[in-house]
């Protein structure tokens, strides 16, 4: 999986190829780089499990960790990507 991120304002932009298991179609899906740095850095875990299923629709964030003693479901809207 290639994931990517852009700032316009300061002409910056990075690219990074993550290991990932993925059984669907191509798909091209945005989001708001804070949201996800939120989320991420919440997480005491090393894996997660994103589920979607359109670019227009909610993804559900898993944490796949059976070390944790609570159980945590977040939903991260998509952006418009052009």
């Amino acid at each position: 999986v290639s994931v990517c991120g852009e700032d316009m304002d300061l002409s910056k932009s990075a690219l990074e190829v993550i290991r990932c298991d993925y059984d669907g179609d191509e798909i091209k899906i945005g989001f708001k780089a804070d949201f996800l740095n939120e989320i991420f850095s919440n997480l005491s875990c090393e894996s997660v499990r994103i589920d979607m299923s359109d670019p227009n629709r909610a993804v559900l964030i898993h944490p796949v960790d059976n070390t944790l003693k609570y159980t945590a479901l977040l939903l991260l809207m998509p952006m418009m990507i052009n």
